[in-house]
């Protein structure tokens, strides 16, 4: 077994929205990048036009058994983009009719990059996503419409099940100082985890890791538990320290041993699709890749 997973501090939008684990991967995807503009009449809030200005995308990817995934991803230069203010994504399913079909909705907003209002950051992101169980296939026609809130306003965009698939522009993968990927090959009767880091850009004014823990593995359960992290039983210095590597241009690499076994349960874990999340926990935001994880129970 060998996969290998790439993201840019998840930063590479709709394209790879798939990548972020949290975010549903997809089998195929129907999407479109900013969709149609609704009118703000009927929306929960004002047009927050600040948060509008930062040009969120949103997509719409397929899953197995009649699922489907939200996703959103919007990002800007610093605290002026307002995306520190975004806390619900919220989605309504309307049918070809424009019967509302069903809702759901989240306040897990996901953060990358700087977004601290007394350093002045210059890049910054945020990204999201929920899943919907659909009683059978949804009929051609139909659209999902997504909100972004803050609290003082929202953005709204309709995007269809069957619209085309996005494009992304070179420009918007380049956006993080960061850039992750994570190999995973089989070792006996589990896994070994490599982490490898390159620093394409000069690290936000004011980042840093609160502690010793320069990297950390977990694999999550389908509803978010965690199964198994590299630093369970670890004891971390309580200092200050910086994102490796620190020279522009430079790599580093972490490597994580798993023996096969749940931390919840301390035996060896089922198989099947796991989700898997490395984390740089840097403040005031970390870097983070999250993917699926297909786990064979060998």
């Amino acid at each position: 077994m060998q996969r290998n997973f790439k993201a840019m501090n998840m930063i590479p939008i709709l394209a790879t929205l798939a990548a972020a684990g949290m975010l549903a991967a997809s089998s195929g995807c129907s999407s479109s990048q900013k969709g149609t503009v609704l009118p703000h009449g009927s929306a929960p809030a004002a047009l927050d036009s600040t948060l509008e200005a930062a040009g969120p995308q949103f997509a719409i990817s397929t899953l197995p058994n009649h699922r489907y995934g939200f996703n959103f991803v919007a990002a800007g230069n610093g605290v002026g983009s307002g995306l520190h203010r975004i806390n619900l994504f919220s989605v309504v399913i309307v049918a070809p009719d424009g019967t509302r079909m069903d809702s759901v909705s989240t306040t897990d907003i996901n953060t990358s990059g700087t977004m601290n209002a007394q350093t002045k950051a210059t890049s910054a992101a945020v990204y999201g996503g929920v899943e919907w169980a659909a009683a059978g296939p949804v009929r051609s026609g139909a659209y999902a419409e997504m909100t972004l809130s803050t609290e003082s306003g929202s953005v709204q965009r309709r995007i269809p099940f069957d619209g085309p698939v996005p494009t992304v522009k070179p420009e918007q993968s380049a956006r993080s100082p960061i850039e992750m990927t994570l190999d995973v090959d089989s070792r006996g009767t589990g896994a070994e985890f490599t982490l490898r880091v390159h620093r394409r850009g000069p690290a936000p004014e004011g980042e840093y890791l609160p502690t010793g823990e320069k990297y950390r593995i977990e694999i999550l359960s389908d509803d978010g538990n965690v199964i198994w992290s590299s630093s369970k039983g670890m004891m971390f210095t309580q200092g200050l320290g910086v994102v490796e590597p620190r020279e522009v241009g430079g790599t580093a690499e972490y490597r994580a041993l798993w023996s096969g076994t749940s931390d919840r349960t301390h035996s060896r874990l089922e198989p099947g699709t796991y989700r898997i999340v490395a984390t740089l926990p840097a403040k005031p935001a970390p870097y983070i890749i999250r993917e699926e994880f297909t786990w064979s129970g060998r």
